[in-house]
């Protein structure tokens, strides 16, 4: 249901072409943005797919305390360690915003993020573990900001509050529903079998993600951190 509200808004969405104000007659009809701007399904894609597989971490960490023999302030020590990450990764973002705009970190992220769950496990509990959650919460909050920057910055001016709700759906909206997934990974895998399996299947839809846009759009790939629409010169848009 939630997948299908989505994809409902997203339809909704004007194309750059509607909002430069072309009209009617003057050419072939506008096409929708998200047939004409393939960039944002991939990213949206990759969002949709990390909301799902690789925020359920309120599932896991408890179960890998207990296991690992931490009472409650162990757990809560794992969450602070991924709240240092965030916070390092905001901080970073905010006064060097510009390292975080090459493209190739947008789907590189996430699978930091998958290996990170395949090492964790296999990790003594301590300063490694705490380290390790740490970096995890610096690439989550890498991706989310530098996918939705990007988004925004491919979809024209009048529609970014539009692909901003879009992006949050997927982004939050499938949460729950990993959270139940990852319930019955526990139940049938134990922990480190869920971690294995999650990490297993975010980097195989990574590879197919990379392979399919490679042979659709070749550097299309990369989402390019350009200029909207409205900011380029007015030579430009009329031709």
């Amino acid at each position: 249901m939630l997948f299908t509200a989505a994809f409902g808004c997203l339809l909704l969405v004007e194309s750059p072409a509607e909002s430069d104000g072309t009209q009617a007659g003057a050419g072939p009809e506008p096409e929708t943005a998200t047939r004409l701007q393939p960039r944002i399904w991939k990213v949206l894609l990759l969002v949709f797919v990390s909301g799902l597989l690789l925020m359920n971490y309120n599932t896991l960490l408890p179960m890998f305390a207990a296991e690992q023999g931490d009472s409650g302030s162990g757990y809560s020590r794992l969450l602070a360690s991924m709240g240092a990450g965030s916070l390092a990764a905001a901080v970073m973002i905010t006064f060097r915003s510009s390292w975080f705009r090459h493209n190739f970190l947008i789907p590189l992220f996430p699978a930091l993020i998958a290996v990170a769950y395949a090492v964790l496990p296999s990790l003594p509990r301590g300063l490694p573990t705490l380290l390790l959650l740490a970096i995890y919460g610096f690439f989550l909050t890498g991706f989310i900001t530098m996918s939705n920057a990007a988004v925004l910055r491919e979809g024209s001016k009048r529609d970014r509050a539009k692909l901003a709700s879009v992006f949050n759906m997927l982004l939050n909206g499938f949460v729950p529903l990993g959270n139940m997934l990852t319930g019955i990974f526990l139940h049938y895998l134990g922990v480190s079998g869920s971690f294995y399996l999650i990490s297993g299947s975010t980097l195989l839809f990574l590879v197919v993600w990379l392979a399919y846009s490679r042979l659709k759009g070749g550097g299309d790939v990369h989402v390019r951190y350009r200029q909207s629409p409205e900011a380029r010169p007015h030579h430009t848009r009329e031709r």
